[in-house]
């Protein structure tokens, strides 16, 4: 499996896993409301001891970020949601899956959360505001 292939194995589970519209970037799509993106920040292959032998090993590492406008406390509620929804399922630290919902076995996924991310008001309008909320996520699966 390529690592273009697993990252698009990841963005169909995402999205199948919380209901929310999941791109890659780049990506034209433009929405104001809450969107979850995926970014591809490194590919690495690299040696993985197991006991006694050395076993090769590809690591993929993303940025998935939910970001959006929004412009009513209905759609801060739905950005809140969704929220939600991306944290439940990284929180959880799952395998990654095949396009049909099967574990890939040995293929993990693991994620922290960037604190540097939020809401953030738009200075020139008080009724719009800005939404990030930011994972760091490592797909580990054998060559």
């Amino acid at each position: 499996m390529t690592a273009y292939e697993c990252v698009e194995l990841f963005r169909r589970q995402l999205e199948r896993r919380t209901g929310l519209k999941v791109v890659l970037v780049p990506s034209p799509v433009k929405d104001s409301g809450p969107v979850v993106r995926i970014a591809l920040r490194k590919v690495l292959v690299a040696n993985d001891t197991v006991g006694n032998r050395r076993a090769a090993k590809r690591e993929v590492k993303l940025t998935v970020a939910l970001d959006g406008r929004v412009e009513s406390a209905t759609g801060l509620r739905l950005a809140c949601d969704a929220i939600e929804s991306v944290a439940a399922f990284l929180r959880i630290g799952t395998r990654l899956e095949t396009a049909e919902g099967d574990p890939i076995p040995e293929a993990s996924i693991t994620s922290t959360i960037n604190p540097d991310d939020g809401v953030l008001e738009d200075p020139d309008s008080g009724a719009v505001a800005w939404i990030r909320d930011e994972h760091f996520v490592v797909i580990s699966m054998p060559l």
